[in-house]
Parts: C-alpha cells; structure tokens; sequence
C-alpha cells in the first residue's frame, strides 16, 4: 500500500470536488416538483376526471393511482394523478 501526503488545503480541494460531482448527480428538480406539488382529495380527483367517488376507489384498489394517507385521509398528488392518466391514455392508444 502507497502512503499519499496531502495538505489540509489538497483534501479540502478534492473533497469539494468529490462532493460537486455527488450533487450533480442528484436529480433536485424531482424533490422541488413534490414540494410544490398540490395535494387532491378523492372528490378533486372525482371532479378532474368526471367519475363518481365509486370509481376513484376502484382506481385506488387497482392501484392505478397512489394514494397518501394522512390520518384517516386520502390524498393524491396531483402530479402523480396526471402521470397515471398519462399512462393509461397511452397504453389505450396501442
């Protein structure tokens, strides 16, 4: 094994470098969307998609969409309510 000398000021360096290059790598864009992504109730979903509340609990069951529990209540994230559409409209045009 070879012994490395490094200066406090070198490692400080190298460690910013290595720690610049993990950020990058981080896709922060993803944790922003959540943040300021808008919480739906089983009735906004119900009225974003002109369903009964029926069908929106069959989705669930299904696990076409993802719910959130908080207490006894369900949410949705919206943007996460739009990806499923997405899918399923895209999966129905094949």
């Amino acid at each position: 094994m070879k012994t490395v000398v490094l200066s406090k000021d070198e490692l400080i360096e190298l460690l910013d470098q290595r720690l610049e290059y993990a950020i990058s790598k981080i896709d922060l864009t993803e944790k922003s969307k959540k943040q300021d992504d808008k919480l739906l109730t089983r009735h906004d979903v119900a009225q974003l998609f002109g369903v009964t509340l029926v069908t929106v609990n069959e989705w669930c069951k299904k696990e076409i969409l993802i719910t959130h529990r908080m207490n006894s209540r369900v949410y949705f994230y919206k943007s996460e309510v739009m990806d499923a559409l997405n899918s399923r409209t895209q999966i129905n045009k094949r």
